[in-house]
Order: structure tokens, then C-alpha cells, then sequence
């Protein structure tokens, strides 16, 4: 079927380093989207990610009146043949005939479960980074490039993070800390390249190094939250998958449980909203639909 043997999944929250995380795992031997982006305003390096792909998942939420934001989870088509097919499109539109592949789109920790579903049915190999950053640095970067509110940035990256640890159960995985990591590249690099069996060839760390950007890096500013439970939140999530990554460890599913219950609560408000957005949505896309069929009668 010209499909990938193998793909590394990088998932995380918007502006969480996953670009230059996917650049760099390049360099380690993966092949990277034909169809990546050029060079943009707010990734001078450019995205390093599958266009084919990425408008795929755009499609797959709109579907289900979300968009690439989304904090509650997705409505997502059923995992079958004919929604395999459309994946199968997508990943040959970026990749061609690549047989290790580097699979890069924040989207992905909202949609994982149909792609998760997707490699199991088509037997590929996988393997998952997940990209953190600190959640007030990530509210600011995106105050910065969609004017988004820093409460509705901390509760979306709480629903990217935890829609990322959740859905990644018993798959080969680490969490990598952005910028954090490139205090020590060669470490990080090596837990990556472990994670499919492979070694790191020699000079990686030096062109690792010398590709980083620091400047472009967005602190974290003036930026926080006006509700401070829910920045309270996203930070106490960040302190725990942060130090977990520094032992090379995933989280205790026990202690997750009571962050899912705050988010719960906090998250009520803006998923209510969510919810009314999608059912407008949908009717615009139904009565849409109709007339189409009308007209083309």
C-alpha cells in the first residue's frame, strides 16, 4: 500500500517547540513531510510539518464543529475503512513512498485516537514524543501570534497535554521539555532515538545545536491568567510531567486523576460554549449541504 513502516508521532500543544523538535529528529534519521511549510513570522525555521496531513486533521474537526484549539474533546469520525483511506491519502500526499517517518501537527493530540487506530489497522510501527513547554510561556506565544486569552490558552493546553499522555498508553513514548532539552541535546537525543531501536550518528548534537534559534524563543512575558485556578492548573500539570521527564519517566496514572477533575470543573464553562459553537456549526453545515442538493437538482 506505499505506506510507512514506521512513524514518530510528536504531539503537544501549539507553540510547545514541536517544529524544532521535528526538524531535529531529521537529522536522526527520519524522513520529514515533503510538503512541509517554508519559513514563516512566527517559525523563522518553518513548521516541519505534513501540509497533507495537517489539513486533514483541520477537515476531520470541522467535521465535528471543533477547531485546532479545541478543549473538550473532538466529535471524530469512526475508525473504518473509509476514514483509513482518507489517513492513507494524507500520508502519502507528505511522505511519497518515505518508510520512517516523523509525523509533526499539534492537531494530532486532539485527533490521536483515529490515527492511533490507523497505524494499529495498517501494522506501522510507533512511537511518540510528547513536546511540553511551560503553559504561561505557550498562553503568551499564542497571546502573541492569535491574541488568544491566557485562560482559554492554559485550558487548551491542559486538554492537549492530557489528550496526549491519555491516548498514548502503551506505545513507546517520552516527554520532552522545551527549551529545557537544549541545555543537554545529546541526552534528549539519545532517549529519541531509542525509542525506534536507533543510535545517533555522530555530529547530530552539533548540528542540533547549531539549527536552534534561542531569540526566537517567546518567554513568557506579562501574560497570565485572570482566573488563577486554572493557571494554577496548567502549572501544577507542567511541574509534575516536568520533572517526570527529567527521570525519563512517564507520570503515576493515580496522581493524573485529580488534575482530569479540576480540569473538569474548570473547563465547564468553555466547553459549554464549545458545544453551542459546534451545534451552530453543524446546522449551518447541514442547511448548507441541503440547499447544495437542491441546487444541483
Amino acid at each position: 500500500m506505499n505506506l510507512p513502516d514506521s512513524v514518530l508521532l510528536i504531539l503537544g500543544m501549539h507553540r510547545s517547540g514541536t517544529s524544532f523538535l521535528s526538524e531535529c529528529c531529521g537529522l536522526l534519521g527520519y524522513d520529514i513531510p515533503q510538503d512541509t511549510g517554508g519559513p514563516a513570522e512566527d517559525n523563522p525555521r518553518g513548521h516541519f510539518e505534513p501540509q497533507a496531513v495537517v489539513r486533514l486533521n483541520d477537515t476531520l474537526l470541522e467535521e465535528g464543529g471543533a477547531v485546532w484549539d479545541r478543549i473538550a474533546p473532538p466529535v471524530l469520525p469512526e475508525p473504518d475503512a473509509e476514514t483509513f483511506a482518507r489517513l492513507d491519502e494524507a500520508v502519502r500526499e507528505s511522505f511519497g513512498s518515505a518508510r520512517r517517518v516523523v509525523l509533526k501537527d499539534p492537531r494530532l493530540s486532539l485527533t490521536l485516537p483515529l490515527w492511533r487506530a490507523w497505524t494499529a489497522a495498517r501494522d506501522i510501527r510507533s512511537a511518540v514524543l510528547i513536546a511540553l513547554r511551560d503553559p504561561r510561556e505557550v498562553a503568551h506565544s499564542l497571546a502573541r501570534r492569535n491574541g488568544m486569552m491566557p485562560d482559554f490558552a492554559m485550558l487548551s493546553w491542559v486538554a492537549h497535554t492530557l489528550g496526549a499522555i491519555d491516548g498514548t498508553h502503551g506505545l513507546p513514548r517520552a516527554i520532552v521539555v522545551f527549551p529545557d532539552w537544549m541545555r543537554d541535546p545529546g541526552t534528549t537525543l539519545r532517549r529519541i532515538a531509542a525509542l525506534d531501536g536507533q543510535i545517533v550518528v555522530e555530529n547530530v548534537q552539533e548540528h542540533v545545536a547549531g539549527i536552534f534559534i534561542g531569540e526566537a524563543v517567546h518567554g513568557r512575558g506579562d501574560t497570565i491568567a485572570s482566573d488563577s485556578l486554572i493557571e494554577e492548573l496548567a502549572l501544577d500539570l507542567f511541574i509534575l510531567l516536568r520533572d517526570a521527564a527529567q527521570c525519563d519517566e512517564m507520570p503515576d496514572e493515580a496522581l493524573l486523576g485529580p488534575f482530569r477533575q479540576r480540569f473538569a470543573v474548570l473547563s465547564a464553562a468553555a466547553r459549554g460554549v464549545e458545544e453551542s459553537h459546534a451545534a451552530c456549526h453543524l446546522a449551518t453545515r447541514a442547511k448548507i449541504a441541503e440547499l447544495t442538493k437542491r441546487y444541483e437538482q
